[in-house]
């Protein structure tokens, strides 16, 4: 086990003085450490007398850094530090007072010395310096501190981070995703209404409340819907946040259900280096130890054909300069009837501003946009059911436009060549029938935790065209219509 019994940031800036950063010493570390040399303890100097002795011991080791950044003039004082005899081997060491301090490893980076001061026990002395476990794991515990991790160099937030990562002066397994998260957000409170009783009082509540984890599963739709014809292509990913202390993790399997219409096997990619994806019989199985902002745990393509949650038309008729607009919406008899959202955009990029409009709908309400360039239909959280049996919405409107103020933009979008777009949010509800299994989440050290799983559909890009003019289609959707046998007509 590796112990420290104190750590040093010195800094030395070009043209400044060279001074301490931030100093910690670990007294419990310190007491055994007393008690076990007995009457061959040497005390570690004050920071006062440890300045100079570091000064020159590091000055002797990296004098071509010392070269550029010490001011002219700067004494390094005639303590009487001795070199190491170990520094002829090119490890980061030195020693101090005759070596009766050792051994003092350090890295450099953008002008700080990083210094610590392992406890070595008897037995390790006789070891070769490459084979002793406290200066390799000393070592790494400045690298992964500080070069890898690249901590904030504010002596309040040192001050928690080696709290945290080093209590009692023992390095501590940490998630430095969920440290680097709470110096970024906000130094949390030491009271929080909601204290694990186990918890020790040098540790940190990252967060108020009882561990939980929200894992939601996205269904994104990009639709292309004209003349009767409809093009599809989904994609799903899997968005995570979790409340959980230190280094906990958690798995869970992500099923094919009996009923999925999928015919073709589901592609996935891991989206975060965090996440460790392993195959299971009906699906897959994900690791994650996951940091405290909400992240992307993988993602994945819905590789069949399906129909679309809502199909429509649109239709515009120019009469006189007024232009008469009908827009019908029918609900998918699979889908669910519950909105979370549900709205529709008709903007008129090659029109003037809208001077006026008349509308009737069997649902919702009509706005006028703030630029006075598209109208808002925000139907509400339900499709009606209509006398033709199905779920429907239904829009009239009769618009006047003026002749100026006229958006320079898509050439395309010219004459009859307009779109609606759809933007809505289903709850709860799946189209490629892939699920997350609530009873497969295990945490890995067995604590318990609250679960929220959700599934949603929302469109990435929903179009409906205008039936008289011509459509744009994306050409990754093209394609997919090309290797259709069928085509899926409204």
């Amino acid at each position: 086990m590796c112990t420290i019994r104190g750590l040093w940031i010195l800094n030395v800036s070009i043209n400044i003085q060279p001074t301490f950063l931030f100093t910690k010493r670990f007294a419990t570390v310190e007491k055994r450490f007393k008690i076990r040399e007995a009457n061959k303890y040497v005390p570690i100097p004050s920071d006062i007398e440890l300045l100079p002795l570091f000064l020159e011991q590091l000055h002797q080791l990296e004098s071509s850094i010392f070269e550029y950044i010490l001011p002219s003039g700067t004494s390094l004082g005639s303590a009487s530090g001795t070199r190491s005899k170990w520094t002829t081997l090119n490890y980061p060491i030195f020693s101090l007072l005759n070596s009766s301090i050792y051994p003092f490893v350090y890295i450099f980076k953008d002008n700080y010395f990083f210094i610590v001061l392992p406890s070595i026990e008897a037995e390790t002395k006789k070891v070769p310096i490459e084979e002793q476990l406290e200066i390799v794991m000393s070592i790494e515990l400045l690298n992964d501190l500080f070069i890898k991790q690249t901590l904030s160099l504010d002596p309040e937030h040192l001050l928690l981070s080696i709290n945290s990562m080093i209590p009692f002066g023992r390095p501590f397994e940490v998630n430095y995703e969920k440290l680097k998260y709470f110096l970024e957000e906000g130094i949390p409170s030491k009271v929080s209404p909601v204290i694990s009783k186990n918890r020790p009082n040098w540790k940190y509540q990252l967060y108020q409340g009882k561990q939980s984890i929200d894992l939601i599963l996205f269904e994104q739709l990009k639709v292309v819907i004209h003349n009767n014809q409809l093009l599809i292509k989904g994609a799903a990913r899997i968005e995570c946040k979790a409340k959980l202390e230190d280094v906990t993790g958690f798995s869970f399997d992500l099923l094919e259900s009996k009923e999925s219409k999928m015919k073709s096997e589901i592609f996935i990619l891991p989206s975060e280096p965090q996440v460790i994806m392993t195959d299971i019989s009906g699906g897959k199985k994900f690791s994650t130890i996951p940091p405290l902002t909400v992240f992307n745990i993988c993602s994945f393509n819905i590789n069949d054909y399906y129909p679309a949650p809502i199909v429509g038309n649109y239709i515009v008729q120019e009469n006189n300069k007024l232009f008469t607009i009908t827009i019908n919406l029918q609900l998918s008899s699979n889908v669910r009837n519950e909105f979370e959202f549900c709205n529709v955009l008709i903007p008129f990029v090659n029109k003037g501003i809208i001077n006026s409009f008349d509308f009737d709908v069997s649902s919702g309400s009509v706005s006028l946009e703030s630029n006075k360039h598209a109208l808002k239909w925000t139907i509400g959280t339900k499709f009606p059911y209509s006398s033709r049996e199905l779920y429907e919405v239904t829009l009239q409107t009769v618009i006047t436009f003026s002749n100026d103020s006229i958006l320079i933009g898509d050439p395309f979008l010219v004459d009859g060549n307009c779109f609606i777009e759809l933007f809505f949010k289903i709850n709860n509800y799946s189209i490629s029938g892939i699920t997350i299994d609530p009873k497969s989440i295990n945490l890995t050290n067995q604590s318990k935790c609250n679960l929220n799983i959700q599934q949603s559909i929302i469109p990435n890009e929903y179009l409906i065209w205008n039936q008289s003019g011509d459509a744009r289609i994306n050409i990754e959707l093209e394609k997919q219509l090309q290797n259709l046998k069928d085509n899926y007509t409204i």
